[in-house]
């Protein structure tokens, strides 16, 4: 069997596939594109949210850095707590 489709992801894909499976990749990027643009929507709309953000941007223009949790080590507890969940029988 061949490797299943992934969208927006292989310049030759348009010329390989048949249309109709074009037709729906498109339509695939466009609904994750529309959610984005929603989800980004939603935030810059909430003034809960900017003002949260304004204020952990004002650490980062005073060069505070230190203030903040390096990203390889929240991706190691998410991916930590990840596994964790995965072994766990519901």
């Amino acid at each position: 069997t061949s490797p299943p489709l992934r969208c927006g992801e292989n310049q030759e894909f348009e010329t390989d596939c048949p249309s109709g499976a074009l037709l729906n990749c498109r339509i695939i990027d466009y609904l994750k594109e529309k959610e984005e643009m929603e989800a980004t929507l939603e935030i810059l709309s909430s003034p809960e949210l900017m003002a949260q953000m304004e204020e952990a941007e004002k650490p980062i223009k005073k060069g505070k850095l230190d203030d903040f949790v390096p990203w390889e080590k929240v991706k190691r507890n998410v991916q930590s707590f990840s596994s964790q969940k995965g072994s766990q029988v519901l």
